[in-house]
């Protein structure tokens, strides 16, 4: 987790993430160690709204939600999985809420985090 979040919001929750404000793919068919998925996420507690930069890397597979009107990470899972997997896919997240989302990846970051106000 980067610095920013460390400070802001230390006991992070994948519940408190919310809706995403922009996502950026990075995508090679041949290379899949190269793949990528930036996500910027609003999350807010106690009042307050922060957006996060949620990257997840080297992705196997990736389900999307209708991407309008809105795009909500609600009731995020992770599912950590073995670390013999051939594939080299660590993670699965998904959500169980109305907008399904699912990423299976090789890990995932916390790389940024400000403060946008009440």
């Amino acid at each position: 987790m980067s610095q920013a979040v460390e400070r802001l919001l230390p006991d992070l929750d994948l519940f408190e993430l919310g809706l995403v404000k922009a996502m950026h793919v990075t995508w090679d068919g041949q290379d899949r160690a190269s793949s990528k998925m930036e996500l910027e996420v609003i999350c807010e507690r106690k009042g307050t709204k922060y957006l996060l930069t949620v990257v997840f890397r080297s992705i196997r597979n990736a389900i999307l939600p209708d991407l309008v009107p809105t795009f909500m990470l609600d009731e995020l899972f992770v599912e950590v999985l073995s670390r013999s997997n051939r594939e080299g896919i660590r993670f699965r997240f998904n959500t169980e809420g109305m907008s399904r989302f699912e990423v299976s990846c090789e890990s995932v970051e916390f790389t940024d985090c400000v403060v946008l106000g009440g």
